[in-house]
């Protein structure tokens, strides 16, 4: 290269920096002119204030711009200007413009108090989570009240500031409620020593049943469950041990004594006992103490409490109860003919053989033969046998003290307030009594319509019944399965206290389906609704006695009430309900 060249070069390569230097500052200067909200140059347009001119040099109207340079959509509405501080609505989606127009969007805004949420595409967020707050129907940011979501089939509580309760204990409206992590309400659960019910609430002191460890529990006053310790309620004590489960049919040993808790879990107090398992009669003075080494009634007791007698029968005893939960009656060769309910009372049949082994004994129609080690003997003039008594009206029994069923209408030749007594409840001295519905055929229909079966709760001011409003599914059965709908309807009021009972709030159990004497609740068969309840249990009875041949509800000699159920006068008790019932609506059976 010679001198020339290297001067033109470098005269060359010092114009070309000149000249960069002139970009570079028509650049920045370009960059500050568009910096500015107005006049700035758009994309593809131009603003002019708050319009825009597009390329093609026509103004935008009705019709969303997006601007390069600011990164953000504007709508133009129909006056050309754009839209600001306000909601914009299209489809079934909204929008929010802030002031200058920029779109909302991955952002809260606030509005008249209010606050919504803006996705990333600037549409308001409807009945979803954002973060741990939540957004309802209108958009509107939940605050201090319940939220469903059905994604997670849960329930979650907004605090006052706007987030989710989580991992911790609420009051709501004085009651308490445990959000676990992620902010489920927990339902139907324990909390270490509290539990929660069905609708998450704390549960509150008293009596508490859980299905998964079947057993009751009882919630003390600070909202724990009692543990290792004694409960008295409602004038009875009860344990409730380790883990605090409720003490039941067993023996629990405190304060140096034996103390007994019956199957309902109260403590037995001043009475005698049987215990099933060391086959042996226990008595309990005044505090649940059990006795020893003393005479109690003028019976002798063991150093282990037991009664020292051999057996509990007395020769000269006429009448006898039933010990055991249940006991068997047998025939003469040993066969077993029915059950009987623990504090039954039965008679002794002198007219046949009894030994040490067994007695002869007859109640509600039969006749047979029970283990003595299963009866303990009565005194007539003490203890209460069972009676009939008319008041002129009504023939009643009374099958325990103060407790009695109506049977029949007063007969001519019943004498008012005079005690009668009988082995089958038929046969009586000086007349014979026929209740119109014992023996009656309960696979013929009964006159009664549907509507007919539902006044019934309304006329006997029955409230609270799972089963008001189902004379149609009594129908139901009634046709399908061809058994009379009256006797269903009065045969589940019994069973299950007209629809209230606990078995029947629980389990749709409303005819003691498989509800054994010594586990009624846990051996209940469930039914998934009330219709289920009432029609699945038609089935079964219709499969288990009427196809064969238990057509009428009788008594422990013949009919359903030989097998159905361990109470003798069973049968009775329904026929009565269905005699009320058949009063009520105009006695058209």
């Amino acid at each position: 290269m010679n001198f020339r060249e290297f001067w033109y070069n470098k005269i060359n390569k010092n114009r070309g920096r000149r000249l960069m230097k002139k970009v570079r500052f028509i650049f920045l200067a370009l960059l500050f002119f568009l910096a500015r909200p107005e006049g700035a140059l758009a994309s593809d347009g131009t603003w002019q204030g708050k319009q825009y001119l597009k390329a093609d040099g026509s103004q935008a109207a009705n019709e969303w711009v997006f601007d390069a340079h600011y990164q953000s959509w504007f709508y133009i509405k129909e006056d050309a200007n754009y839209a600001e501080n306000e909601w914009l609505k299209q489809g079934d989606d909204y929008f929010y413009l802030k002031s200058g127009g920029y779109m909302a969007k991955s952002e809260w805004v606030e509005d008249k108090g209010a606050f919504y949420y803006l996705d990333q595409n600037g549409k308001m967020k409807r009945n979803a989570w954002v973060g741990t707050s939540y957004v309802g129907a209108t958009g509107a940011k939940v605050i201090e009240d319940w939220v469903f979501d059905s994604q997670y089939d849960a329930w979650f509580y907004i605090k006052a500031d706007g987030q989710h309760a989580e991992k911790e204990w609420l009051q709501i409206k004085g009651k308490d409620y445990y959000f676990k992590s992620g902010g489920y309400l927990l339902t139907s659960q324990w909390i270490e020593q509290a539990y929660v019910n069905a609708t998450g609430a704390k549960v509150q002191q008293g009596w508490l049943f859980d299905k998964q460890y079947q057993s009751w529990f009882y919630i003390k006053e600070n909202g724990n469950h009692a543990d290792k310790e004694w409960i008295f309620e409602n004038g009875h004590y009860y344990y409730l041990k380790s883990g605090g489960y409720m003490a039941a049919n067993e023996w629990i040993w405190d304060k140096e004594s034996w103390f007994y808790l019956k199957s309902d879990g109260k403590m037995a107090d001043k009475e005698w006992l049987y215990d099933a398992k060391s086959q042996a009669w226990y008595y309990f003075k005044s505090g649940g103490y059990m006795a020893k080494n003393e005479t109690v009634d003028g019976y002798q007791l063991g150093s282990d409490g037991k009664w020292l007698g051999e057996k509990a029968t007395n020769e000269n005893a006429a009448y006898y109860q039933v010990v055991p939960v249940t006991a068997n009656v047998y025939n003469a060769d040993g066969e077993k003919l029915s059950y009987i309910s623990q504090g039954s009372v039965v008679w002794l049949d002198k007219d046949r053989k009894s030994d040490d082994k067994r007695l002869a004994i007859t109640i509600s129609g039969l006749s047979g033969y029970m283990k003595t080690e299963d009866l303990q003997a009565l005194d007539a003039s003490k203890d209460f046998i069972p009676y009939y008594e008319s008041d002129g009206h009504r023939f009643y029994h009374y099958v325990a003290q103060n407790a009695s069923i109506p049977v029949a209408s007063h007969l001519s030749d019943m004498e008012v307030g005079k005690k009668y007594y009988s082995a089958d409840g038929l046969h009586f001295d000086g007349f014979n009594l026929e209740n119109p519905f014992l023996f009656k055929d309960l696979t013929e229909a009964t006159n009664y319509s549907a509507e007919d079966l539902d006044k019934v709760f309304s006329l006997l001011n029955i409230d609270n019944s799972l089963l008001e409003n189902k004379g149609a599914t009594f129908k139901e059965a009634e046709e399908h399965y061809h058994i009379n709908a009256l006797y269903l309807l009065a045969h589940s009021a019994l069973e299950s206290d007209w629809g209230r009972s606990k078995i029947a709030k629980d389990k749709n159990n409303f005819f003691g389906i498989t509800a054994y004497d010594t586990t009624p609740y846990l051996s209940a068969k469930t039914f998934d609704d009330v219709d289920k309840g009432i029609l699945g249990a038609t089935k079964w009875i219709k499969e288990n006695y009427i196809d064969r041949g238990r057509t009428f509800l009788g008594n422990k000699g013949s009919g359903m009430n030989v097998e159905y159920a361990s109470d003798p006068y069973w049968g009775e008790k329904i026929a009565s309900v269905m005699m009320k019932i058949n009063e009520k609506l105009g006695g058209k059976d």
